[in-house]
């Protein structure tokens, strides 16, 4: 078995010489630098932006104008003046809307929910980023396991191929040992590398994810060990509908709505303009005056509008009654996501459990067999079939640690939080209620 151990310590030499990647550092580089969050920040600028148009609504506005004025009379007969005049102005002019209807406030308070809309969309975004990321990420892992559990077969059909000839040439196996076991050797080693290009497929998938060249090579190490059991799941169905941002985002769209609603059923209302203006005339003709001042105040009231205030509103309205269907739907999928969420772990434990209880049976069935084989009581398929039950059982072992990890992320993305041990309490309940039902 030295030659076993040597083969595994070169391959993890060789892997070691790679720069490390854990999995925190995968999430903040694909929380930085990924296509998702990029495109979720420059919509929350582009809300941004629109909070400020509604905002100016609200403020004055000011316009400063220059105006040169020339002009050439001619009166018949010599009456009137005759000749030319010139003359330069400057004014300005200030502009503001009283809202006395509160329709552009309401209105700029729905742009400010839009901010928190798209911020929400982008923890939404992130939240799904870093299930996505932790699943090619475990893909990875598995992907190198496998590599692994390939190279400890090449080692050990190469150690059980250098020791069936020395048997040969004592003369004490046949031929047909030699040639099965280098068919058994060929086999390993193409097995190697089938699992050394998954495994560099699945690197690759994970560099484009978090948005860096394909080709950058690292070593994918694991940090986290399994966790072993899960809470009652009415804690993390409360926790999803206390963290999910798609369920902020959701409640956010139907206050926005609401605000808009209430602000198409002022639309009737009346609108105060407040208005002053001052021209300044540089250098005034014949009976121009030098300065002038103007203000007024207008009040617009809407008499027809042929139904369209009422028809903005009953289309809002309607906006306003699907927002808060849409949320209630919401709700009860994320409380969905988490119950198959918590059956998909329940199942994939149990699974590692057998997958683990596999591997160990296969190891102790082909020590057995080779130790029957090497007293030459036994035959040599039985080694052969136990090296590869063995390598099978790895095999299904790595992938049940995937499915493991995999179900673990995917409860955190469906509760929304990776902090799984600090989630609220259950609200106080009245004693008669059982506490089953709680948040449920």
């Amino acid at each position: 078995m030295i030659g076993l151990y040597l083969g595994i310590a070169v391959s993890l030499a060789g892997a070691q010489q790679k720069p490390e990647l854990t999995l925190d550092e995968a999430l903040a580089i694909a929380g930085q630098d990924a296509f998702a969050i990029r495109l979720a920040q420059s919509d929350i600028a582009e809300a941004k932006a629109n909070k400020m148009v509604a905002d100016a609504a609200l403020g004055p506005t000011a316009t400063l104008s220059g105006t040169s004025f020339w002009s050439e009379a001619h009166t018949p007969g010599g009456f009137g003046q005759n000749g030319q005049n010139t003359s330069n102005s400057i004014s300005l002019s200030v502009r503001q809307i009283i809202d006395i209807s509160k329709v552009n406030t309401l209105r700029a308070d729905a742009s400010g929910i839009g901010v928190k809309i798209s911020e929400y969309a982008k923890q939404t975004a992130l939240n799904d980023l870093r299930a996505q990321v932790k699943s090619k990420f475990f893909a990875a892992l598995q992907a190198k396991e496998l590599v692994q559990i390939r190279t400890s077969a090449v080692a050990a059909a190469k150690e059980r191929l250098d020791k069936a000839q020395i048997r040969f040439d004592n003369k004490a196996i046949p031929k047909f040992d030699v040639l099965r076991l280098q068919a058994d050797l060929k086999k390993a080693e193409q097995d190697l590398v089938q699992a050394k290009g998954g495994f560099e497929v699945a690197k690759q998938d994970l560099n484009n994810l978090l948005a860096r060249p394909v080709d950058t090579d690292y070593d994918p190490v694991a940090t986290t060990e399994f966790e072993s059991g899960l809470e009652d799941i009415s804690v993390y169905v409360r926790g999803s509908l206390a963290n999910r941002p798609e369920l902020l985002q959701a409640e956010a769209v139907v206050i926005s709505l609401t605000k808009i609603r209430e602000a198409e059923q002022r639309a009737a209302l009346p609108t105060l303009t407040l208005q002053a203006g001052h021209t300044q005339t540089i250098d005034p003709g014949f009976g121009q005056p030098e300065s002038q001042t103007t203000a007024s105040a207008t009040l617009s009231v809407p008499i027809v509008t042929g139904g369209a205030v009422r028809a903005n509103t009953q289309r809002a309205r309607e906006q306003e009654e699907r927002a808060k269907i849409l949320l209630q739907q919401a709700q009860l999928g994320v409380a969905f996501e988490v119950r198959i969420a918590v059956t998909q772990f329940e199942t994939a434990l149990a699974a590692y459990a057998t997958a683990v209880e596999n591997r160990n049976l296969a190891e102790e069935a082909l020590r057995l067999a080779q130790l029957r084989y090497d007293e030459e009581v036994g035959i040599l398929l039985d080694v052969i079939t136990s090296q590869a039950d063995l390598t099978a059982a790895e095999a299904s072992q790595a992938t049940a640690a995937f499915q493991l990890r995999a179900a673990y992320a995917s409860l955190q993305r469906a509760v929304g939080t990776d902090d799984l041990k600090n989630l609220p309490p259950p609200p106080a309940s009245p004693a008669a209620q059982p506490a089953g039902e709680v948040g449920q």
